[in-house]
């Protein structure tokens, strides 16, 4: 006995009584069985009759028959793994989409304080701190003018190079977080310096003065330049004139000079390399000036209590009769405590002069004595701008004539 034909296909009780479940199609019924809703194999019994105009179960028409038949059987209660696979594949997959587009729409803070340490004509060097919170950053992407031109590591500097004087650069620095990137740091825009000037170098040098000479910078002019000596800037100089005269130098002393040019009030790159000693002048032309302590030593005692080789320590004091420069000077002086003065007249680098004093005694009565002294001087130093003696030595004669008292 068969099911009438317009029964449609679907899952019945089993009409063997083993299964729970059987699924009927195309008018017979097949071997797919359902027991609790595992679905088995399981040869049907075609003597076996069935039930006549029984509906399908609710839920299962159009189900697919079992294996061997043009459809699988779901059984009663139970969805294909498939469909609900399928649908929790999709739901994944735009929870992932979904993810992707808010991460992208929303990225962790960018790097803070982004600044310029330094800026030549042709590079910048970059600093910033890491994002305020989040994991350390892996590294950092340093974008240029809206285009990435390095990435870097964990540390937060980097130095562009190759670039354009005279040129303004927009900057950005973004952070790598486990692989995704931040948002962007506030950008920073630097402008390169000009180009130093060229051909940088010392013409003339005398003994307190020093004259350079250079090239423009090569592109834009110049407004003026800038003369840095020892790093101190003393001198500017029209964008017309290529020289300077530095006047205002210590004799025997050597100094470092650099040129800037001033373009759009910013400073180039400095020409360096230029470092000048000027020429020691002569001993005759050093100043003999100050206050020394003079070391007497006695050479020839004569007929006094005096011993040779004995030595005094007494002040002395240069006072030149000129403004400036080398000149004939006043010796105030000592012996013993006993003060004394004379004019020293100049002769080159020797000075001499002699003069009556009264430095000595017989018994009570006070002897004029004749002093005779010689200072030459033997080396020279400068000092605030002026060429001194540093050192000196001489002769120091003594005069006692005999004296008869009572």
């Amino acid at each position: 006995m068969t099911e009438p034909e317009a029964a449609a296909p679907g899952w019945r009780p089993d009409p063997t009584g083993r299964h729970e479940f059987r699924y009927w199609h195309s008018g017979s019924w097949t071997n797919s069985v359902s027991d609790h809703g595992a679905v088995t194999n399981d040869p049907s019994d075609p003597a076996f009759p069935a039930l006549p105009g029984q509906p399908a179960l609710p839920g299962s028409p159009g189900a697919s028959p079992g294996p061997g038949t043009p459809e699988s059987p779901v059984p009663p209660g139970r969805r294909a793994w498939w469909t609900v696979g399928g649908a929790t594949v999709l739901v994944l997959m735009l929870i992932a989409g979904v993810a992707g587009w808010f991460l992208w729409l929303r990225p962790g803070p960018g790097p803070v304080e982004l600044a310029a340490t330094e800026h030549t004509s042709t590079s910048v060097s970059l600093s910033w701190s890491r994002p305020a919170t989040g994991t350390e950053p892996e590294g950092y992407l340093i974008r240029r003018d809206g285009h990435q031109v390095a990435e870097t590591g964990p540390e937060p500097e980097f130095t562009d190079s190759g670039l354009r004087p005279l040129t303004s650069y927009r900057y950005e620095v973004i952070a790598l977080v486990d692989g995704a990137r931040t948002q962007p740091s506030p950008d920073l825009t630097v402008r390169t310096r000009q180009a130093a000037p060229t051909t940088f170098t010392s013409a003339e040098v005398s003994t307190d003065s020093a004259v350079l000479t250079w090239q423009p910078p090569p592109g834009t002019a110049p407004d003026h330049y800038v003369v840095v000596r020892n790093g101190t800037d003393v001198g500017t100089v029209p964008a017309g004139t290529l020289t300077y005269r530095d006047t205002t130098l210590t004799p025997g002393s050597s100094y470092a000079y650099d040129i800037v040019a001033i373009t759009e009030g910013q400073r180039s790159d400095p020409a360096t390399g230029v470092t000048v000693t000027t020429r020691t002048p002569p001993l005759e032309q050093a100043r003999l000036q100050g206050t020394w302590t003079a070391t007497l030593t006695v050479t020839k005692p004569g007929q006094t209590t005096l011993k040779k080789g004995q030595t005094a320590q007494d002040p002395w004091a240069f006072a030149p009769s000129c403004a400036q420069g080398p000149c004939p000077v006043r010796l105030s002086g000592s012996l013993a405590g006993e003060a004394f003065t004379l004019n020293l007249k100049r002769d080159g680098a020797r000075y001499s002069g002699s003069a009556k004093v009264n430095l000595v005694k017989c018994g009570e009565t006070k002897v004029t004595n004749t002093i005779k002294v010689t200072v030459t001087v033997t080396q020279g130093k400068a000092r605030e701008g002026t060429w001194t003696a540093s050192a000196w030595s001489g002769t120091f004669a003594l005069s006692i004539p005999e004296t008869r008292t009572g």
